[in-house]
């Protein structure tokens, strides 16, 4: 699978140019943990596939946390009040989620990995669940602010 091609970019709706980038980025980002949940399932490790689709994961959480950050950026100034709180909380868990895989990948080499499976296999599932039900928090609370302004 290759990565989100960039679309050209439209001074007039900057908000339409970032729900179409989080929108790549979002199906990429699940296609990607699908392939990793796959992987998963198997009774050992594949060093090779193991290693391509986390890098594919985190070249993807580059591109998405990019466009999502755009997003934050966007409507921190165009929001106030309740909304506008309600975007500095989602931009704290995404912070969160970023240190957390940012741990997760440093503790889980791939010896580590082929040390330890079946632990491997279970605290990765539970990150790709939070990563999970993030991205789709992000899709019901940012876009429909997004296509306000779009």
């Amino acid at each position: 699978m290759q990565m989100p091609a960039k679309k050209n970019c439209t001074a007039e709706s900057p908000a339409a140019d970032i729900l179409v980038e989080m929108d790549e980025a979002y199906t990429a980002l699940k296609q990607y943990i699908a392939t990793l949940g796959h992987l998963l399932d198997a009774p050992c490790v594949d060093r090779r596939q193991l290693t391509t689709v986390r890098l594919q994961l985190a070249s993807i959480r580059l591109v998405h946390g990019a466009a999502v950050a755009r997003a934050y950026r966007y409507l921190l100034q165009r929001l106030s009040g309740a909304e506008h709180s309600a975007i500095q909380e989602l931009q704290v868990t995404h912070q969160r989620l970023l240190h957390l895989a940012a741990a997760h990948t440093a503790q889980w080499t791939l010896d580590a990995v082929e040390a330890n499976w079946s632990d491997y296999k279970k605290t990765t599932r539970a990150l790709l669940h939070s990563w999970s039900e993030k991205t789709e928090f992000e899709r019901q609370r940012l876009y429909p602010l997004l296509q306000r302004y779009a």
